[in-house]
């Protein structure tokens, strides 16, 4: 039985998403026949090439000798994209930069010389004219002959064609369309395929507050044979549904553990297999992966929308870290080096049980993680975070505001300026590369706040190496403890939020 995992066009690829412990369940029988396929690094390549002018041409706007700058432009993009997976670009910045404008120059001229698409490489292209936000506007247009579906066609033209379960994973509006267009170009040729849309939820994007209304619509599962519904049974239901498309008698619809017998749901695997790494525009195979399944400790942030995706409430626990250590060396075997713990926030003290555990079984590798900025990150500890591979955090620092702190449900006490600044140059002493992310606009907080917060990081952070910042603008998600109860503030400050300014968006329907 053939199984692929189907990477499908979208943001620029620069890492290995980790497909989930299914994989290594589906690996140890040996009569499933286990591929991944990135449609994303093809898809990338034809957009980087003169092909993509040709797929546009019924589209494109001006003069041939207008096009034909469009084409030199093509070509060097194409061989930026090739210099990108070569390590020594990396260690000069002018070589880097000059590789990444030669892309960026690419897109803006697809996108000067036709209406119809918009390229960038965060969400790979977007049609302008579709609503992203009714699943019925991606089922129609997903359906139709379109320049989008030949790109896509040009990009699946390498993929496995015998094709049993069709395994996908989107990670944002615009991968969800590319991925119900895959499914209906490969349709054509794997007419018994079992498509299966397994996980839909990847940073600040899911659908699981959509729920409901995408089952009653019935838009999703006229295209997917099945979408799995809580990411907490995932690596549960894959395994049960391979079985059952083995036999012949796969469930369709929206699956929970409940579609499956007791005996069709498979014990977890005894040892951890890794996946092959995919094609990437790295000079490595940087692995995105989590150290825990659970989620965020801390599960409190009004405006976060993370948690939404984890069904089970219990924060990571302690004892997982031997597992999670065990993944590593398995992950280190198959030639992994580089890894992106993409865990919402790591406590302090799962850090320190971490480090230790690599300390003990003196592994080496390089990693960077996110975290809730604590009093409890200490000299000590980030020095033991360094001494164990870390080379960058990520804090979520939003405000320095109090008040606005408060607002977000965020606020620690003693964690004022003083101490925030302490952190900060600590995990630059110790040699760690830093990132913080700001939110302005968020309801109640005030533009004095928000510029105070980034002169604070201006400051701050111009006396240290290796460190960037972002302002983020506040957005409104389905499923946040502030638009289940919009009219509450945070635990110390109970006024009525103001709701001015908000990016609000849009329920699937």
């Amino acid at each position: 039985m053939k199984i692929v995992a189907l990477t499908s066009p979208g943001r620029f690829p620069t890492v290995v998403h980790d497909p989930g412990q299914w994989w290594s369940t589906l690996a140890q029988d040996s009569s499933y026949h286990l591929l991944r396929f990135s449609a994303n690094a093809e898809w990338w390549k034809a957009v980087c090439s003169p092909i993509v002018l040709g797929v546009l041409g019924g589209v494109i706007r001006g003069t041939w000798r207008r096009t034909r700058g469009a084409d030199r432009k093509a070509i060097r993009a194409g061989r930026a994209l090739e210099q990108l997976r070569d390590p020594s670009i990396y260690g000069s910045a002018p070589l880097y930069i000059g590789a990444i404008s030669e892309i960026a120059d690419h897109l803006l001229t697809l996108n000067r010389i036709q209406n119809d698409l918009s390229f960038s490489l965060e969400a790979g292209v977007r049609v302008r004219s579709l609503d992203y936000n009714n699943s019925r506007s991606l089922a129609e247009y997903a359906r139709r002959q379109t320049q989008f579906s030949a790109l896509v066609d040009a990009s699946l033209r390498l993929c496995l064609r015998d094709i049993d379960l069709l395994v996908v994973s989107v990670t944002c509006p615009e991968d969800l369309l590319s991925a119900l267009i895959g499914v209906q170009r490969l349709r054509q040729t794997c007419t018994k395929m079992h498509a299966c849309l397994v996980d839909h939820g990847y940073e600040n994007f899911t659908l699981t507050p959509h729920l409901a209304r995408l089952r009653a619509a019935r838009t999703l599962d006229t295209i997917f044979d099945s979408v799995i519904e809580s990411k907490d049974e995932r690596d549960t239901i894959v395994p049960a549904l391979a079985k059952a498309v083995e036999g012949g008698r796969a469930p369709r619809g929206f699956l929970t553990v409940s579609n499956f017998s007791v005996r069709s749901v498979a014990a977890s695997p005894a040892r951890y297999i890794p996946p092959p790494p995919v094609s990437t525009f790295t000079s490595e195979p940087l692995f995105w992966t989590r150290i825990s399944p659970r989620r965020c400790y801390w599960s409190q942030c009004a405006f976060c929308v993370h948690n939404v995706k984890y069904a089970d409430p219990s924060p990571p626990l302690l004892q997982e870290i031997p597992r999670a250590l065990d993944r590593i060396e398995a992950l280190l075997a198959a030639h992994y080096h580089t890894f992106y713990f993409s865990d919402e926030a790591l406590s302090p003290a799962l850090l320190a049980a971490f480090c230790k555990g690599v300390e003990e079984r003196r592994l080496k590798f390089r990693w960077a993680c996110r975290c809730k900025l604590e009093r409890a990150h200490t000299p000590e500890l980030l020095g033991r975070m360094r001494a164990a591979g870390c080379v960058e955090v990520l804090f979520g620092l939003e405000s320095i505001s109090p008040r606005t702190q408060r607002l977000m449900d965020k606020y620690v006490e003693g964690l004022d300026a003083t101490a925030i600044e302490h952190v900060l140059s600590s995990v630059a002493a110790a040699g760690i590369g830093l990132h913080v992310n700001l939110i302005a606009g968020f309801p109640g907080d005030s533009a004095e706040e928000a510029v105070a917060s980034v002169e604070f990081l201006i400051k701050v952070l111009s006396k240290l190496p290796n460190v960037t910042f972002t302002l983020n603008r506040f957005v409104l998600f389905p499923g946040t403890p502030i638009m289940s109860n919009p009219e509450v503030s945070g635990p110390s400050d109970r006024g009525r939020r103001r709701h001015t300014g908000i990016l609000f968006i849009l329920p699937y329907c």
